[in-house]
């Protein structure tokens, strides 16, 4: 079943791009989408260039929100917890389960 869940994240440590490549390579071989938001921007985790000047302007004590979309979601951000070990501190904050029986209208 697909998911989305938005996880808002702390940072410890600013990110090293050895961290960042991580989080980009797991976002290439994993069957879910990893993207970051902040303010007004927002990277995808498969676009490497986005994603390093994403962090690069990330600071150590700012917030940014995660989201996570497609099967198994919550696995693939207890896998980038492990990742990045002591890195970053992530509170979930919703989660949504998308259901092929349903439709909804906005």
């Amino acid at each position: 079943m697909e998911e989305i869940s938005s996880y808002k994240i702390k940072l410890n440590r600013k990110l090293e791009t050895k961290d960042i490549i991580k989080i980009h390579e797991l976002a290439l071989k994993s069957n879910f989408s990893i993207y970051v938001y902040r303010e007004s921007s927002i990277a995808d985790a498969e676009n490497l260039p986005k994603l390093l000047s994403f962090f690069f302007f990330a600071s150590k004590n700012h917030s940014l929100v995660m989201i996570i979309d497609g099967q198994h979601a919550e696995k693939g951000y207890h896998q980038i917890k492990s990742l990045l070990r002591n890195t970053i501190k992530g509170e979930w904050r919703v989660t949504h389960k998308i259901q092929s029986d349903i439709s909804v209208a906005i």
